[in-house]
């Protein structure tokens, strides 16, 4: 009888011989799944690329701020050539952007260009940016000192075309000059 009650809980209670819930192991967080290793490799390439684009924007400050002083120079030219200074406005113009020129190399340390003028600066110009010509410029530069001197709007106009092109294109490792005034490349 006894066994009869035995089957009779049993057969009254079928969730008595049932075992508790097995639960599986926890998930580990490692080895990570690939999804994570890919967000960690881009997160590696975009800090990388912002620090070069920051690095590159750095760099070329001096650049941004020598096609400003273009600009405002050209600005001086069109205000003191419309005024009474007219026939001095051209050579004071080709003076402002010589300094300027001047400027960008001291931005690097090139302090011996401070002495180049005439065809030997010209050469130095061409040598930093091969593919800029500098052709109306270095004409009028030439006759800078010269009491004949007569700079036209157009020619303003073409030189500060090649000035804006040669502050973006010049190649800033080609900016050091030995000290017999002859290129050195870096």
């Amino acid at each position: 009888m006894a066994g009869a009650t035995n089957t009779a809980n049993t057969v009254a209670d079928p969730l008595a011989n049932l075992r508790d819930i097995h639960l599986p192991d926890a998930i580990g967080y490692w080895p990570l799944a690939p999804g994570w290793w890919l967000l960690m490799a881009s997160m590696v390439v975009l800090a990388v690329i912002m620090f070069l684009a920051v690095r590159h924007y750095r760099r070329n400050a001096y650049r941004r701020e020598a096609i400003r002083q273009l600009s405002n120079i050209h600005q001086q030219y069109l205000t003191a050539s419309q005024g009474s200074a007219r026939n001095n406005a051209g050579r004071v113009y080709l003076q402002q952007i010589n300094r300027l020129l001047k400027q960008v190399y001291f931005t690097r340390d090139v302090n011996r260009v401070a002495g180049l003028n005439g065809q030997s600066w010209i050469e130095e110009l061409q040598r930093a940016a091969p593919k800029v010509r500098l052709s109306r410029f270095s004409d009028r530069l030439l006759a800078l000192y010269t009491p004949d001197l007569r700079v036209e709007d157009s020619d303003v106009a073409e030189i500060q075309q090649e000035m804006r092109q040669w502050l973006r294109q010049h190649k800033a490792g080609l900016l050091i000059v030995s000290a017999s005034g002859e290129g050195a490349h870096v």
